[in-house]
């Protein structure tokens, strides 16, 4: 089983045009939650960054809901995601490139699509 600590980073770390899958936040303030929600960020949403500012990685053009949105870089570092190819839920069984069967690699869940296995 792939380990979901080493899955596990930040939208701003995340590399661009690489669909990810939002896991929460990381220790912000009840304030900055509440704001980032309101924007539209919730466990279990698809997050993408379609563009990045050349200092600093700022500002970051992220792809949320079909909408972009540009962020500062201290925001994105305040959720954390798992990239959509390494997320459980984000594509049905693996498939091995040279015999057509099915692998057995067990993705990570960040429990927060509903798909965590108990």
């Amino acid at each position: 089983m792939t380990d979901l600590q080493n899955a596990e980073t930040t939208l701003f770390m995340l590399k661009k045009n690489r669909p990810a899958r939002i896991c929460g936040f990381n220790g912000v303030a009840e304030h900055d939650q509440i704001r980032l929600r309101e924007i539209g960020f919730a466990e279990g949403d698809l997050v993408e960054i379609l563009h990045v500012g050349l200092f600093g990685r700022s500002p970051l053009n992220v792809k949320l809901h079909g909408t972009a949105i540009a962020m500062r870089p201290g925001e994105a570092k305040m959720i954390r995601v798992i990239p959509a190819d390494l997320h459980r839920d984000m594509g049905n069984t693996d498939v091995c490139d040279i015999h057509g069967l099915p692998t057995s690699v067990e993705k990570p869940c960040c429990g927060a699509c509903g798909s965590a296995s108990e």
